[in-house]
């Protein structure tokens, strides 16, 4: 043709592609949904786990589209395409030398998106599906259904290399080493599906089901690797604690994390003279052995800041309560906090919220501050609940005004009786605060932080 303007001619060249070819020329990572791996050349073709940084070139696939589909080939090496083998009925794909004048069609692919950021990838001579298990790269004819391990293994997962990589530049980025998994804490014949805060936040592919799972007895749990979920299987009533290892597939990243299994219930009394701080904790103990808590510890003494702190963040720990003296923390006439008291006499001192900070409660289930002013402020404000709740327990209580003792330690023993017969935590306070023997006490100021709908049977 004849450009009449310019003066020039000039060709358009029409490629005849068939087939569904949703994306651009490009280059791409491949990972698998189910291996976790990269899809990878290295001399070989393999599936590959590690850091961009390391991979570098060997995980990264060239698409161009061609007559018929798309061709892939190693950004490590432009020369080294992705084919089916000659033999159709070959279960094995291959790296092949070929010349871009002349593409065979078992070198040509269709690549079919799924939701955004999942395609299938099938030969267009074989008709088969790219596939991988834990180790190798094959192809199939069968699909499988989805929402199966099986249909997982012939869906990659792709990002472009603009898309995905390390900094501030990439919309999504690599999990670094930095990632945290929660205290796993549940009752025999439950289930759970651990909490990863993976670091950055836009981490890609670093979901529950990315990682593998070792270190735990497989008489007493169950994984399932289709939902990340972690069962209970046995009968026994025992306490059961172990460090579980969390491998990132895509990385090989690790981390540990503790899983508990009937956790300890820990009943606190903080010893005074003339003041009974032991006569609640009989009744709560028998409702936390029928809610079957695998070991239920009574502390009565005075405690140090470290002793309190070893009590709270003690992974097997689930339900602390705490009986004791409680106030607010001034400075400058200005509350700045809430405390109790873990010592009295010549040993007086406090364990105060603003201390909180230093521990991780992610074990907890339940915190009981039954003291005075523990939950002055309300739920956020600057007191023992709020801020319990903000590092990691799932509930935490305290009171906003004074309290009377004798009426404490009876709604104290109140509230366990009625977590036992089934109610919520928020059910069960719900229910005391309109209760005739508590209004006036200051135990009808109650504040519940996290999570009311906490239920234990």
């Amino acid at each position: 043709s004849y450009n009449r303007s310019s003066g020039q001619p000039y060709l358009v060249v029409n490629y005849n592609t068939t087939g569904d070819l949703p994306f651009a020329d490009n280059t791409f990572y491949y990972n698998n949904w189910y291996a976790g791996k990269y899809l990878g050349y290295d001399s070989s073709l393999s599936l590959l786990s590690g850091r961009l940084s390391t991979l570098n070139k060997k995980i990264k696939w060239e698409i161009r589209k061609v007559d018929g589909g798309y061709i892939i080939r190693s950004d490590a090496d432009t020369t080294k395409y992705l084919a089916a083998p000659v033999t159709t009925t070959a279960t094995t794909v291959e790296m092949v030398t070929v010349a871009d004048m002349s593409i065979p069609d078992r070198c040509k692919w269709t690549i079919t998106k799924l939701s955004d950021g999942y395609c299938l990838i099938q030969n267009v001579y074989s008709g088969k599906y790219l596939y991988a298990n834990t180790s190798n790269v094959g192809q199939t004819a069968i699909l499988g259904t989805e929402g199966t391990l099986t249909y997982r293994q012939r869906v990659w997962r792709y990002a472009g290399e603009g898309y995905y990589g390390v900094g501030n530049e990439f919309t999504r980025t690599e999990l670094n080493s930095n990632l945290a998994i929660d205290t796993c804490t549940i009752f025999t014949g439950e289930s759970i599906v651990p909490t990863i805060t993976k670091t950055p936040g836009n981490a890609l592919w670093a979901d529950v089901t990315d990682f593998s799972y070792s270190g735990y007895d497989t008489t007493k749990l169950t994984y399932d690797t289709l939902t990340g979920t972690f069962t209970s299987i046995s009968t026994s009533t025992l306490l059961y604690s172990t460090q579980v290892t969390a491998t990132h597939k895509v990385t090989g990243l690790s981390r540990t994390f503790s899983f508990v299994i009937n956790p300890s219930g820990v009943l606190v009394g903080v010893e005074e003279e003339e003041i009974d701080r032991l006569g609640w904790m009989g009744d709560v103990e028998e409702d936390l052995v029928d809610m079957e808590f695998g070991a239920v510890y009574k502390l009565y003494d005075e405690f140090t800041e470290a002793e309190v702190e070893n009590i709270l963040d003690l992974d097997s720990n689930y339900v602390v309560a705490f009986r004791c003296h409680g106030s607010t923390v001034e400075s400058y006439g200005e509350v700045i906090g809430t405390s109790i008291s873990i010592g009295s006499g010549v040993n007086y001192r406090t364990y105060e919220s603003n201390e909180i900070p230093r521990i991780d409660f992610s074990n907890l289930g339940l915190v009981l501050f039954t003291a005075c002013f523990t939950g002055y402020g309300g739920e956020g404000g600057l007191n023992l609940p709020s801020i319990a709740v903000d590092r990691g327990a799932e509930t935490a209580i305290g009171f906003e005004n004074s309290i009377n003792t004798q009426e404490a330690d009876d709604w104290t023993k109140e509230l366990f009786h009625r977590l036992e017969d089934g109610q919520t935590v928020g059910e069960a306070c719900a229910y005391m605060i309109e209760d005739e023997r508590y209004i006036g006490t200051g135990l009808d100021t109650v504040v519940v932080c996290g999570n009311e709908n906490l239920r234990f049977n």
